[in-house]
């Protein structure tokens, strides 16, 4: 006697490119030069129900607490939802230059 056994194959995890909206930041003595972010979209994991929905995602950057005029390499932290993950790391490259005070005339 046999038995016949069919084996079908689904993935489990599945990839979606989905577009990242990323605000550059503000300063008040510093004006923002060649905001750069290494790549506008990304790839998110997960299952099919989770990613169907998602065109877009969120990012933020840490700003250091005493900001110079100099240029900055960041890494851009995801607001993803559970149980969403992508394989790349994004950063944003981006230089201060002291904000000049308008001068007058004596």
């Amino acid at each position: 006697s046999s038995i016949t056994v069919t084996v079908t194959s689904e993935a489990i995890l599945h990839m979606k490119p989905v577009v990242l909206s990323l605000t550059p930041p503000e300063f008040e003595t510093f004006t923002l030069r060649d905001f750069e972010v290494s790549q506008s979209v990304i790839t998110l994991v997960g299952t099919q129900e989770l990613l169907e929905p998602l065109e877009q995602v969120t990012g933020t950057i840490v700003l250091p607490d005493q900001p110079q005029a100099q240029t900055y390499t960041l890494p851009v932290i995801l607001t993803l939802p559970e149980n969403i993950s992508t394989l790349q790391n994004v950063s944003v490259q981006f230089s201060l230059e002291p904000i000049n005070p308008l001068s007058t005339p004596d």
